[in-house]
């Protein structure tokens, strides 16, 4: 009959490694469980992307603008080109002055409108264009151009609504205002839509231009202007230069300002709470003219060369910094970005192009 051994030390030996195994697979489990829990989830990116959606659905409603968003926007434009009009009216802007009596402000109105109308690149390039022509004197007459914006008489008079006896249309061109910067505002836009896409001043008075390549709204001058040589008025030839200067100095003397603070996520019935005291999101609504809106490949991004005819905002205006230094680097610590873009029409079917940016910041659930 076999002994019967004694297996308490080998029970004990086992005991040891069990607990030993156990030991292990908790350590395992607590590290995984540590690890990600001490992660925090990041919901900036979502919550960015979400937000630009949901402001786009609120300015857009079935590819249409929202005619709330246009009208401020409109009446806002109008009045800073007023206010620019009436310090023509009483300064020189690259040696030029704007006499424009007490019809000012209705210089302004007219001008804002025929712009949209006809997709002007910007309502104040169309004055400085009047500047150029007339100097805002409405009566200024020759032999072959009459009005605000010079109207070809012997080209135009029988268009674009003018009556085709010269002494009638002139009369037009003189006392009505309106009519004057609407066909000059319909001739400049046949312009660029010919010559948007490049041509060369090859038949210019001088030698300085006869080589001179212009495209898009630069074209677009020249062509109204002619590209012809006039030897009665070879200075013509600097003429885009010129209009461009006015352009720009009023651009510089007003800081082209058409952006505007609006309370876009109360407007559009956004819920965006925070535990911080401070806003932790910010908005960015930019309107383009889409006759005017250019775009340039930049390293892989499609970077908007166009000045916005107007922009609205709302939110902490000190996080659009952080969207400027992602395009660089991404760092953890600063707001997420996100960018969106779009086409819209408006009530008159003018097409815009609506860019939204959107920045949110950390909260105290995902703060590192």
């Amino acid at each position: 009959m076999p002994l019967l051994k004694d297996k308490i030390g080998a029970d004990k030996i086992l005991s040891i490694y069990w607990f030993a195994i156990l030991f292990i697979i908790s350590i395992g489990i607590f590290s995984m469980v540590y690890v990600f829990y001490k992660t925090p989830f990041d919901v900036r990116g979502m919550e960015s992307g979400i937000l630009t959606s949901k402001i786009a659905e609120c300015v857009s409603q079935q590819g249409k603008l929202d005619s709330k968003w246009l009208q401020d926007l409109e009446d806002k434009n109008s009045n800073s080109l007023s206010d620019i009009i009436n310090y023509a009216n009483q300064n020189q802007v690259n040696g030029k002055t704007c006499y424009c009596g007490d019809d000012c402000n209705d210089y302004a109105k007219y001008i804002s409108s025929s712009a949209s109308n006809n997709e002007i690149k910007d309502p104040l390039f169309l004055f400085s264009l009047i500047m150029q022509e007339s100097q805002c004197r409405k009566i200024e007459c020759s032999d072959s151009s009459c009005g605000l914006t010079q109207i070809n008489l012997k080209k135009h008079c029988g268009t674009k609504g003018l009556p085709s006896d010269l002494e009638e249309c002139k009369d037009v061109l003189i006392n009505d205002i309106e009519k004057s910067i609407e066909v000059g505002s319909e001739i400049l836009k046949e312009s660029y839509d010919t010559y948007n896409d490049g041509k060369t001043f090859s038949d210019a008075c001088t030698s300085e231009y006869k080589t001179k390549t212009y495209f898009g709204w630069d074209a677009a001058l020249r062509g109204y202007n002619g590209w012809g040589c006039d030897q009665k008025y070879p200075q013509q030839d600097k003429y885009v230069d010129d209009v461009n200067g006015v352009y720009n100095s009023l651009k510089n003397l007003f800081g082209a300002e058409t952006s505007e603070k609006s309370e876009i996520v109360e407007e559009c019935n956004l819920n965006f709470n925070s535990e911080f005291e401070d806003e932790q999101f910010y908005i960015q609504v930019d309107f383009y003219n889409l006759a005017a809106f250019e775009t340039q490949n930049i390293e892989g991004r499609s970077v908007i060369l166009s000045e916005p005819s107007a922009t609205i905002f709302d939110g902490n205006q000190n996080l659009k910094a952080d969207c400027e230094i992602q395009k660089e680097k991404d760092f953890e610590k600063q707001s997420k970005c996100s960018e969106g873009r779009f086409y819209s029409v408006d009530e008159n079917n003018l097409p815009y192009v609506v860019r939204i940016l959107t920045a949110v910041r950390k909260t105290e659930k995902n703060v590192i």
